[in-house]
């Protein structure tokens, strides 16, 4: 074989990865983990947009469960898709946006974050927000990652607690 062919091959092979590696990274996103009581509120950011028609998409475990199409002329923002206790908020700064989860319960626990849609001006543009919100509900989950994150001497200690008579 030639070995410019070779070269040839070589590169793509490289340039190959490096595109993939680019893409399928996700070491910039960072992971808040809230834990909350039942019935309380919480907040899913959503990326800054400077585009004129932006809609904002929220993914449950990177599924769409609620979209709102806003127009950037005094924040004006409507519902395309909404579920029960889910609402875009526009944030004390006037200028930036974020999902409101209301009442949750212990069926919605899982990772939320938010993504924008420019669509005017073009190009169409995507546009995540960085931050992924994991979302865990006292007396469910919360204490179920407590219990993971202890020693086994913490937790022998509690077993031992427990069978201690009184």
């Amino acid at each position: 074989m030639n070995p410019w062919w070779m070269l040839l091959i070589l590169v793509g092979c490289r340039l190959s990865h490096n595109l993939q590696t680019e893409n399928s990274c996700a070491c910039k996103d960072l992971l808040k983990t809230v834990c909350v009581s039942a019935g309380d509120n919480v907040s899913v950011p959503c990326p800054e947009s400077d585009g004129e028609d932006v809609k904002f998409n929220l993914l449950h475990g990177g599924k769409v469960i609620s979209n709102y199409k806003c127009t950037k002329k005094e924040l004006n923002c409507k519902p395309l898709l909404s579920m029960e206790g889910v609402e875009l908020r526009e944030n004390t700064d006037n200028t930036s946006v974020g999902f409101m989860l209301s009442g949750v319960t212990a069926s919605s626990h899982g990772i939320y974050r938010c993504e924008g849609l420019v669509s005017v001006p073009p190009p169409m543009m995507t546009r995540e927000s960085d931050l992924r919100v994991l979302v865990l509900v006292k007396g469910h989950q919360c204490e179920q990652v407590c219990r993971t994150n202890q020693t086994d001497e913490e937790q022998r200690g509690e077993a031992e607690e427990d069978r201690s008579p009184e």
